[in-house]
């Protein structure tokens, strides 16, 4: 199942043109499940560095492919390096 345009939102911001983002809404359907992150990743240029996301202060080096670090965001110095967060407010 691939995930509908409709289901997706990207922001229109003022960001250098190798910076871009992407959110899911709840139509997309659950991103901490294997097949919501399958469809997810069929839309990115990489696997995306996941976190076991906790509310705090901690921010990570995004790291793809290794151990889930615990932590509330994450970013990137690296090209072509994907990061992800869960939000529900």
């Amino acid at each position: 199942m691939r995930l509908e345009q409709s289901a997706l939102l990207r922001p229109q911001w003022p960001a250098p043109s190798a910076v871009q983002a992407l959110m899911t809404t709840r139509s997309a359907g659950d991103m901490a499940s294997a097949e919501g992150r399958a469809r997810l990743r069929a839309l990115l240029p990489a696997e995306p560095a996941w976190l076991r996301q906790v509310h705090g202060t901690r921010v990570v080096e995004a790291a793809p492919g290794g151990e889930l670090p615990e932590a509330d965001a994450a970013l990137t110095r690296r090209p072509g390096v994907v990061c992800a967060v869960f939000a529900a407010d």
